[in-house]
């Protein structure tokens, strides 16, 4: 962390860069003190949230709620995965052509192509997987998803 103010803190994630966590994205607690437990200086887990081009600058909005950051890690082993198995995934990052994401219950990451527009950063989608190499993990859109995180 490298500052704090009423509105959240900023969290440096690389030379010259560093995002923004809201006062409501410290903690999944409604009473946390992040004055008492997140000192500067204290390395921090996070998630980006939010990247928004403004011309020459980008800027970066980011979560360290356990609850998104670490979503239901290690119920999931990449053994397990088939193609044509159907999962739930949560939406890291969009771009124009896919949707790249987190299958719920592990840390692996995927590619998921077909989602509709409205899929955005933090959205839970169905999926089906396509290719589960050690490297390269496909899935296809199913729906979205009714779960919550």
């Amino acid at each position: 962390m490298t500052n704090i103010s009423k509105a959240g803190c900023f969290i440096q994630i690389g030379h010259n860069c560093s995002v923004r966590v809201g006062l409501n994205e410290l903690d999944d607690a409604e009473t946390f003190d992040f004055q008492k437990q997140m000192p500067i200086g204290r390395q921090v887990a996070g998630r980006i949230t939010k990247c928004m081009d403004l011309g020459e600058d980008m800027r970066f909005n980011a979560t360290c709620r356990k609850s998104l950051v670490l979503y239901g890690v290690g119920l999931l082993n990449r053994n397990q995965l088939k193609v044509g198995d159907k999962h739930t995934a949560f939406v890291l990052a969009v771009t124009n052509e896919f949707i790249f994401g987190q299958l719920n219950g592990s840390y692996l990451k995927l590619k998921i192509k077909g989602a509709p527009k409205k899929a955005e950063v933090g959205s839970l989608l169905e999926v089906q997987l396509t290719k589960t190499e050690p490297e390269n993990i496909k899935a296809d859109f199913v729906a979205m998803s009714t779960k919550s995180v």
